[in-house]
């Protein structure tokens, strides 16, 4: 993390306290309100006093102490969950500037995330937790649309705001639209799309589909997405047919390259839980890996996501990011 970038992250989580700390003040009244502020620096237990501390121990890189000030205001469940989520999104902004030393370790990405997906959950508003989760996505992950959506939503939340960085987030929000774009168009035969000849394809396909012909649909279903290579619907259910008609590996690996094909396309939860239950079956770690990762960031709070999630990261010894994920995912109320 840059020194700006750190300071911009303080700067929003400082406001957050600053409120918390005014909150029923009631008076417009300037001495009132630094009356407040200063009882409140004087209380070692307050909220204020304990950021402080915190953005003091982030500032002189003293994890340890920094994790110890934001746990005090991430694990109180007597604080407001406001508060609480300014003590997750200091748990992730430790592990997210521990991220430019090289010898740090490789899982801080995903305990950084964990803990601004935290933050999310419990302040769907926290600016400097959508942010940072954005910048993940896309400096971390490569999850273009992921990073995009964070983006999006911090914008919303900033708008009418003169901060610097709302109109720089808007520049890269600009920016990731056309990357996607351009992915698109890279796509083997993406220049000489013909939607008419795929939605007849497709067509055929359903129909083959609804009566169980699956080998037959498939042949439809190839041909829909040659036709356009850009069609969801043509590659996601290309993938569904290989899977009822062909439980070899081969044909394992095809549907999953149609899953795969159909997630660059659109990031559905459902989609990736598919592609990941095959890579798993396949004992590609690492895909299953991703596209779990992906679910997970499409569907905050897809169990089914998450819990692949841990159990991929298990297999793969990173304990310490699985562990993040699940007391994640055990704060998730159950339905």
């Amino acid at each position: 993390m840059t020194n700006s970038s750190l300071s911009y992250a303080l700067k929003c989580v400082a406001a957050g306290v600053c409120a918390i700390a005014l909150a029923g003040c009631g008076s417009s009244d300037q001495a009132s309100t630094d009356g407040v502020l200063e009882e409140a620096m004087s209380d070692t237990n307050s909220v204020a006093y304990i950021q402080s501390e915190a953005q003091a121990a982030l500032v002189s890189k003293d994890w340890a102490a920094a994790i110890r000030a934001y746990n005090r205001l991430a694990f109180d469940e007597t604080l407001p969950a406001e508060v609480q989520s300014i003590g997750w999104t200091g748990r992730g902004l430790v592990d997210y500037s521990r991220l430019a030393d090289p010898n740090a370790p490789g899982e801080l990405a995903d305990t950084a995330r964990a803990a601004f997906m935290h933050a999310v959950r419990l302040d769907r508003r926290n600016p400097t937790a959508l942010y940072h989760l954005g910048m993940l996505y896309r400096d971390n992950y490569a999850f273009f649309q992921a990073a995009l959506e964070q983006f999006e939503k911090y914008a919303v939340v900033m708008k009418g705001s003169d901060d610097p960085h709302v109109a720089m987030v808007e520049g890269w929000i600009s920016k990731l639209k056309a990357e996607i774009a351009a992915r698109h168009a890279e796509l083997p035969g993406a220049d000489r799309r013909n939607p008419s000849a795929c939605a007849a394809a497709l067509k055929r396909g359903d129909a083959l589909f609804a009566k169980k012909l699956y080998t037959k649909a498939r042949f439809a279903y190839d041909s829909a997405l040659k036709e356009d290579p850009l069609c969801y619907d043509a590659a996601v259910r290309l993938a569904e047919c290989w899977e009822k008609t062909d439980r070899t590996k081969y044909g394992r690996q095809q549907a999953l390259k149609a899953y795969n094909h159909a997630s660059s396309l659109r990031t559905y939860a459902s989609t990736l839980l598919a592609g990941a239950a095959l890579a798993e079956k396949l004992d590609s770690r690492a895909v299953a890996t991703s596209l779990y990762s992906k679910a997970v960031a499409a569907s905050p709070t897809n169990m089914a996501a998450i819990d692949g999630l841990v159990r991929t990261l298990k297999k793969n010894g990173e304990n310490q990011a699985a562990q993040a994920y699940i007391r994640y995912r055990n704060s998730i109320p159950r339905k």
